[in-house]
């Protein structure tokens, strides 16, 4: 199947749709369908004349699917996680110092959302992805043989014993806050390390 053409079969169960679905997660990510919806018309029928939360779409998926209730949340997980966390943690490390806390408070919340209606099981937090690929990168960084390893200030030489400042590189004099904020000072500073 072509899949940038529309899917779209009601005679396929909800479960057989999924599966189709995760299916074209298999594989390079460079081949990942950049927008995917999965539409049912149960129980989108019920959660519009009940509520998304209500015991009738409960039934209705318990009763249109062979997917346990437990097995529906872990397939939610990955598909959140798939279509919209991989989007969140793309290139964060280069975006991360650029983020007000207006913009850091607008993706919690729908991470919040997302836990409460049951799209992932974890309480995710904006601020946390942030500080791991941080972390992941910075270390990567070390490696003589990383492309950004270059990046990296001079070691320190110090002939008399100083106050531990908990890095062993020069920091850089930074003028500017945005300058500071760019990924390797801000690591070197955050002591990432």
């Amino acid at each position: 199947m072509n899949r940038s053409s529309v899917f779209h079969c009601r005679t396929l169960p909800l479960d057989d749709r999924v599966a189709e679905l995760l299916s074209w997660f298999d594989g390079n990510p460079k081949d990942f369908p950049s927008f995917v919806t999965l539409y049912f018309e149960e129980p989108d029928k019920s959660g519009h004349s009940a509520g998304p939360v209500s015991d009738a779409v409960s039934h209705r998926v318990n009763n249109n699917s062979n997917i346990s209730r437990r097995d529906l949340v872990v397939i939610l997980g990955i598909v959140f996680t798939a279509l919209i966390v991989s989007r969140v943690q793309y290139a964060l490390p280069a975006w991360d110092g650029f983020l007000s806390s207006d913009l850091l408070n607008k993706i919690d919340s729908i991470l919040r959302k997302a836990h409460k209606f049951g799209y992932t099981t974890e309480v995710l937090k904006v601020t946390d992805m942030l500080q791991n690929a941080d972390n992941k990168l910075f270390s990567l960084m070390f490696r003589s043989g990383h492309c950004l390893h270059t990046l990296l200030p001079d070691l320190k030489v110090i002939d008399i014993v100083l106050r531990n400042s908990g890095t062993s590189f020069s920091l850089p004099h930074c003028s500017y806050k945005l300058y500071k904020q760019s990924f390797v000072n801000r690591c070197l500073f955050r002591d990432c390390y």
